[in-house]
């Protein structure tokens, strides 16, 4: 009896140990879910932050672009509205990218390469344009470090693409009358902003998380020797608009400098 009793105490704690295995491999098994799930998440977040601004005023500024130095192939992405444009030949002569601290890392790069989906056309007015967006890329890769000061920057730093962009002239102000002072101030203003810009490496498909720099600051330029103030949105640009009763003004001083310069040629011919 007492050897029945044993063995219904050894079967008893045998279903008990096979039943706590049982729940310590499914909690295990679902904490190990868990984990990768979020590393997942993790891996697929953005691992910096980038910003972005227009530098300037009027119809010709900046467009500056924040990068982390670690990315090997840079890719900048935006969606560019039809009020602004790049000068892609200017573009590609005048770009430069910085560190942080105003260092000239371009020639730690390949040339600049620009793509849009719509050819530039640096003359025509907003009115004439028949897109409404143009789908842009920037695209740039990391040469291998030299012996330099530029080398040095830290990998965990922030590159800086600075290049020039431009506005097209808008539908003109017909509300507005002409006056002396609406005519020189240029009061009558639109404006146009780019929602967004997309930076990411190519080669690791890692991404940065951008961001207009924010509104009100005092941004730098790469060289450190001026500031800005910014009263509007980094993201977006006050655009002059032309008065149309400024028009017949415009041209009637147009015709005279034409008549006082052929006077000029004139009277210089008759004297010699």
């Amino acid at each position: 009896m007492c050897a029945n009793d044993m063995c219904r105490c050894r079967s008893g704690a045998t279903t008990i140990a096979v039943w706590l295995h049982a729940f310590i491999t499914i909690v295990a098994a679902s904490a190990a879910a868990a984990g990768s799930n979020e590393g997942a998440i993790v891996a697929q977040a953005p691992a910096d932050d980038c910003q972005w601004w227009l530098h300037g005023a009027g119809y010709h500024m900046q467009f500056a672009v924040e990068f982390p130095l670690h990315y090997e192939e840079v890719e900048i992405f935006f969606e560019l509205p039809k009020t602004f444009f790049f000068d892609v030949d200017e573009a590609k002569q005048m770009y430069t990218i910085t560190a942080t601290n105003g260092v000239d890392l371009t020639d730690m790069y390949t040339s600049l390469h620009i793509n849009s989906t719509f050819f530039f056309d640096i003359e025509a007015p907003v009115f004439h344009v028949a897109y409404e967006v143009n789908n842009v890329r920037f695209a740039f890769m990391r040469l291998q470090p030299k012996a330099t000061a530029a080398a040095k920057q830290s990998s965990a730093g922030k590159g800086l693409l600075l290049l020039p962009i431009h506005a097209r002239y808008e539908e003109a102000d017909v509300a507005t009358p002409f006056s002396l002072q609406a005519f020189f101030n240029r009061e009558s203003v639109v404006r146009r902003c780019i929602p967004s810009v997309a930076v990411h490496d190519a080669k690791t498909t890692e991404r940065c998380h951008t961001l207009p720099a924010p509104p009100g600051e005092r941004i730098e330029s790469p060289s450190g020797t001026l500031t800005t103030k910014l009263n509007r949105p980094s993201s977006c640009q006050d655009v002059p608009v032309p008065l149309l009763l400024s028009l017949p003004v415009v041209y009637i001083f147009l015709i005279a400098l034409q008549c006082v310069g052929a006077a000029v040629v004139v009277f210089s011919l008759l004297w010699v």
